[in-house]
């Protein structure tokens, strides 16, 4: 019974979580550990969308696992709320809010690992569900074994033979009623496609592990000319070389690079093109799948999330000033290598450190007065970044730009100690 599950994933491991929603897979997976001797600590999380059913299956959860002496985690979120706030879809606000309750388990030291109970039928589904949706090659790859903090031991078994394994052993379960709803594109695929193609190909879902499994080999061959960019401060630069590799490279490098951002799914062929037709075109920047925006940046595809940046306005002083999204900047003297260096004594004392505003002018060695936003432009600053660029500012007028150019205003004459102004610093404050 169960002869595939691939209890090997697990070694190594002191305790295992297991991701139970208290379905039949799920129990299933949690009985066969225990029954294994594996130390096991069940994973339930209320994600409240449906209302006493979701209560119900978290009861459930709780009085098996305090039955059978197990350890029992339980999370409870209001996802519909979650959703709102991030402006999310109700489904991917309730994978994200799952992922960083495992990955705080993990982290804390509650578990080792996550074991999740996806078998042959999810694998099949997931294939077919990305075929239709134009997936690149990478996607047939299909779910993996393991990635990261999970595993999958139960990935080379059937829904049959798990069906089986309840009944023999008499495992208890409950059913989601929203398991019956076909306007889900998976549920679709399970309740209406499958036993379709099942009347005709009966062994489809092994096949299509085979299909994940040959997908899987090319892509580690390929992958050794991979490199999916660089990061640098929260987003991932591809170069335009990497895109003009040969092109199952240079598919990749773009599927890597949304790796690199935590995502690894959903990403299809229609948004590899789309980046790359921004490259050929110059186009300003793309939406794409998670909030994710691409950009067009001096010879780079840049992939970053999107960060709202309130005004913000701070008296200027010397050492550490916070701003926004939890940065700082520090004022302080300069050192040989800094990048800019100014006259502290030329610093107006209603100067403030600031984001940009409307009518921000600077004033350039030797060239006079400028729209700030041109001269960003001139020297071909990020347009994403610069609501985020700290500035030193006497009103509209720009005495210094964080790490990047001070005003004529400010020139270091050499009469004084010079400073400096630098961004996300984790210098001390030494003045």
């Amino acid at each position: 019974m169960l002869d595939n599950a691939n209890l090997k994933l697990l070694s190594g491991y002191k305790r295992v979580g297991v991701a139970v929603s208290g379905g039949m897979d799920s129990m299933a997976l949690l009985h066969y550990l225990t029954e294994s001797g594996i130390d096991t600590v069940a994973v339930h999380i209320n994600h409240n969308l449906r209302d006493a059913e979701s209560d119900r299956d978290e009861n459930f959860v709780k009085g098996y696992c305090l039955e059978n002496n197990i350890p029992c985690f339980v999370e409870r979120g209001n996802v519909k709320e979650l959703a709102k706030e991030s402006s999310e879809s109700i489904e991917l606000a309730a994978r994200n809010f799952r992922l960083s309750v495992f990955y705080s388990l993990v982290s804390e030291g509650i578990c080792d690992i996550i074991a999740t109970a996806h078998h042959e039928l999810d694998n099949a589904e997931t294939l077919l569900m990305r075929i239709f949706r134009g997936t690149s090659p990478s996607g047939l790859k299909g779910i993996a074994l393991k990635r990261d903090i999970f595993v999958r031991p139960f990935l080379s078994v059937s829904k049959e033979e798990i069906q089986e394994y309840v009944k023999e052993k008499k495992v208890p379960y409950i059913t989601d009623s929203s398991n019956f709803d076909n306007t889900f594109t998976r549920n679709f695929i399970r309740n209406e496609l499958m036993p379709l193609i099942k009347s005709r190909f009966s062994d489809v879902e092994t096949s299509l592990l085979r299909l994940s499994k040959s997908a899987r080999y090319d892509e580690e061959f390929i992958d050794g000319f991979v490199t999916g960019g660089t990061e640098k401060n929260g987003a991932v630069y591809i170069s335009f070389d990497e895109l003009t590799s040969p092109r199952a490279v240079c598919s990749r490098n773009i599927l890597k690079a949304f790796e690199k951002l935590g995502i690894y799914k959903d990403i299809e062929q229609k948004h590899i093109e789309s980046i790359l037709n921004l490259k050929k075109d110059n186009a300003n920047k793309l939406s794409m799948p998670f909030g994710i925006t691409a950009v067009v940046e001096n010879g780079y595809i840049v992939l970053y999330r999107e960060l709202k940046t309130e005004p913000f306005s701070k008296p200027f002083k010397t050492g550490k000033t916070e701003i926004e999204n939890g940065e700082s900047v520090l004022v302080r003297k300069y050192k040989e290598g800094d990048k800019i260096r100014f006259d502290i004594d030329k610093i107006p004392k209603d100067a403030v450190i600031r984001n940009r505003r409307e009518g921000d002018v600077f004033r350039k060695f030797g060239g006079g007065s400028k729209k700030l936003n041109d001269y960003l432009t001139d020297i071909k600053f990020p347009v994403r970044q610069r609501d985020r660029l700290p500035l030193i500012a006497s009103k509209n007028e720009i005495l210094a730009i964080c790490s990047v150019e001070i005003s004529a205003l400010i020139k270091d004459d050499k009469k004084g100690e010079p400073y400096t102004f630098v961004f996300s610093s984790n210098e001390s404050e030494d003045e």
